[in-house]
């Protein structure tokens, strides 16, 4: 049996040996990249709801602020000059989470079906006559790429501006 001049020498096995030792080490990179990736976007998630969990508790658990909140939501016209400031900076609340959810998204930390639940979400605020007044004097202060998503998929036509 001729094996030709086919011959390795130690130094050619200790070079595919690290070759294959290099690709196992990316694949294994690679998965603890990714699992970290789904802990990174777990725990964003769970900010987010105990952050949401804080504004609606600000609102729901005293009746004064609730009934701001609702009253600056349908007839703003109607409140007197202190609750119209409680009612801007509860809905300003809103607009800062809001607008950090659209960061998240946009950074790929919340999943495309989570961020259409939320935005869907934001269009029903955004229904709200003393909302969408909030969004149209105040709109200006929020990010150019967070307005423009509001103005293309959030407002009615005679909202936008």
């Amino acid at each position: 049996m001729n094996t030709g001049n086919f011959s390795l020498s130690i130094g050619d096995i200790s070079g595919i040996i690290q070759a294959v030792g290099v690709v196992v080490s990316l694949i294994y990179v690679a998965i603890q990249v990714r699992a970290s990736t789904k802990a990174i976007k777990g725990a964003t998630y769970q900010s987010i709801i105990s952050v949401y969990a804080e504004i609606e508790a600000r609102i729901s658990q005293d009746s004064e602020a609730a009934r701001i909140y609702r009253l600056g939501c349908d007839e703003p016209e109607a409140l007197e000059k202190d609750e119209a400031l409680r009612f801007r900076e509860l809905v300003c609340s809103i607009f800062n989470f809001y607008e950090n959810l659209h960061y998240q998204y946009k950074n790929n930390l919340l999943d495309e079906v989570l961020w259409q639940g939320w935005s869907n979400y934001l269009k029903i605020k955004l229904e709200y006559p003393g909302v969408a007044k909030y969004w149209k004097m105040n709109g200006k202060l929020y990010s150019k790429d967070f307005r423009e998503y509001v103005k293309r998929k959030c407002l009615r036509p005679e909202n936008k501006v």
